[in-house]
Formats: structure tokens, C-alpha cells, sequence
């Protein structure tokens, strides 16, 4: 082989290298290094829609009449570009304490009964209320049809139900039994003209909101939407907290509410919308972790008595 020929055959071999490196790189991985994730990047999933019940997506009707959120912002607001950052960090905020219904069997239960009764999640019976005791947070309830041979206390953490002293009404309690996956606690409270109160507390837990109550929401449709807050508490487990708003829709009129926020949906009577807490959880440690129970969404929908004129 001549001179020539041996220098064609290097360049041939330098352009074929050259073909096959830019090639492989194609294959194997970017060109360039991806972008770091920007604050619009950064949103978290939601832990998905507690019904069945499709969200509508029509413009919010004039039913949709809004009540002052529990905690007022501070004064003097922001203005100007600052607003918009002002009023994303104070939506940051996570409140964890529930709205929690707990359920009692009354002293005296026979044992059996009681075991019987705590081995199963949900119960619904006609029941009146004989007592509440205010001080305590907590009705007496007795179930009239079926009639077991129990009573049973209910404890309310907040404000009382709308319920009253010597009534009947339709209950369905959930409570998570020993050993279950965990769900969370839930009362349902009917009377002849329809929902009375709604309080719903959901666990920490793959598909819990389904599992509460078998996704019923008495007509309303739940979704924790995604959280748009860059930082949060960190709670005992490793884990970051961050706020997530609730969206509450009925027909075609919606409520999206954040912890600590109540709304109204004007109908005739009025049902009002309380959360109490909603937020998700970021894992970025692992940590013993003593008690996992962590109430990710919380609220309460309940209709109100009518005023008189």
C-alpha cells in the first residue's frame, strides 16, 4: 500500500469514528444536560379523586357564594408583584389537626357485642340522639332500627354537628377496624330531607379515600388537587408537607378550598364547606417513624338552618 492510499485509509477510519461516537451518544443519553427543575416544574400529584363521581368543568354558577376563610390574612396586604408571591406562601400553610368524629360503645356493652360490633368498619342504622353534652363534645346516640343492644357515644373535635337532642336521623359511622388497611373515620347524618352533615377524615394510605365510606360523598364530588407550594413542615416521619387545595363540586357549581378556608354553596337551604386540613407528603428521609397516622385531607359539609326573617 503507497503513501496515498494510506492516508485516505486513516481518514476514512477518523470520519466512520466520528459517525459512530455522535451516534452512540443519541442512544445513550441527551446531548446536553437537562435543565434544573424551575418552581413551575415542581408540582406535586395529588393523592387523586376520593370518588367516582366526575368533576364537572363548567363555569361556576352564581350559587357559588364564597364565606371569609377562618384565619384573615395579615394588614397591610402586599401589592404589586408581591401580591402574587404573597398569596402563594400564605396557602402554604399545613394545619394537621382533623376534624375528627369518634365512635364509643357505652359502658356495659356485653363483650361480645362490642367485639362484634368493632369487627366491622361501617354501620348504618336510625338512631336518635338522647343527650349531648357540650362541655365533653360528645352525643349520646341509640340506635332504633336495626335496634342492637347498644349505645354508643360520638365525640366531635370542633364545633358540634347539626344535629338535635331527641331526634332520629339516619347514620352511617366508619371507623377503621384492628388490622384493616387504614382508611380513616367518617360520619354520614341523613334525615328525611336529605344530608345533614358530612365529616370526613383521610388517612396517609394507597386508595384510602376510596375505601372510606366506599368513595360515597353524599352527591359530592372530592379531589385533592396538586400542591403548588416549593416548601413545607417537615413532619416525624421523613417526610415534607405541603399544602394542597380540596375542590368540592355539586352540579355544576365547585368550591376550592385550602386548610383552614370555608365556603357556601347557596342552595335553598345553604350547605357550608369547611376543611380543615389537605396537604400531601414529599418523602425525603427515612427515619423511625413511632406513629405514621397522619390525616392528609379533612373536612366537613354540612347543611345550615335557615334563619328567620
Amino acid at each position: 500500500m503507497n503513501t496515498t492510499s494510506r492516508a485516505m485509509l486513516r481518514l476514512l477510519t477518523c470520519l466512520a469514528g466520528a459517525a459512530c461516537a455522535a451516534s452512540c451518544a443519541g442512544a445513550g443519553g441527551p446531548a446536553t444536560p437537562t435543565a434544573a427543575p424551575t418552581a413551575e416544574r415542581m408540582v406535586l400529584a395529588p393523592l387523586g379523586t376520593e370518588t367516582v363521581t366526575p368533576t364537572p368543568t363548567d363555569t361556576p354558577t352564581p350559587t357559588q357564594t364564597p364565606l371569609p376563610t377562618e384565619t384573615p390574612p395579615p394588614s397591610p396586604e402586599p401589592a404589586g408583584p408581591e401580591a402574587t408571591m404573597w398569596a402563594l406562601e400564605a396557602r402554604c400553610d399545613v394545619p394537621r389537626a382533623a376534624d375528627l368524629v369518634t365512635f364509643t360503645l357505652a359502658a356495659g356493652t356485653p363483650a361480645e357485642t362490642a367485639a362484634a360490633w368493632q369487627a366491622e368498619a361501617r354501620h348504618t342504622f336510625v338512631g336518635r340522639v338522647t343527650a349531648h353534652d357540650p362541655v365533653g363534645r360528645a352525643y349520646r346516640l341509640r340506635p332504633e332500627e336495626p335496634a342492637p343492644d347498644v349505645e354508643l357515644d360520638a365525640a366531635y373535635s370542633f364545633q358540634p354537628l347539626p344535629i338535635e337532642v331527641d331526634r332520629s336521623y339516619r347514620f352511617t359511622l366508619w371507623s377503621d377496624p384492628p388490622g384493616a388497611p387504614p382508611a380513616g373515620r367518617a360520619l354520614l347524618v341523613e334525615d328525611d330531607e336529605g344530608l345533614v352533615a358530612l365529616v370526613v377524615a383521610v388517612r396517609e394510605a394507597e386508595g384510602a379515600g376510596l375505601r372510606l365510606l366506599g368513595g360515597e360523598r353524599a352527591g359530592y364530588a372530592v379531589r385533592q388537587l396538586p400542591s403548588l407550594c416549593r416548601t413545607g413542615p417537615m413532619d416525624g416521619c421523613g417526610n415534607q408537607l405541603r399544602a394542597a387545595p380540596l375542590e368540592v363540586a355539586r352540579g355544576d357549581a365547585w368550591l376550592t378550598l385550602g386548610a383552614g378556608d370555608s365556603g357556601a354553596f347557596a342552595y335553598d337551604p345553604p350547605y357550608v364547606v369547611t376543611v380543615r386540613t389537605s396537604h400531601v407528603r414529599l418523602p425525603v428521609g427515612v427515619v423511625p417513624c413511632p406513629d405514621p397516622t397522619d390525616w392528609v385531607q379533612s373536612y366537613r359539609i354540612e347543611r345550615q338552618t335557615p334563619t328567620e326573617p
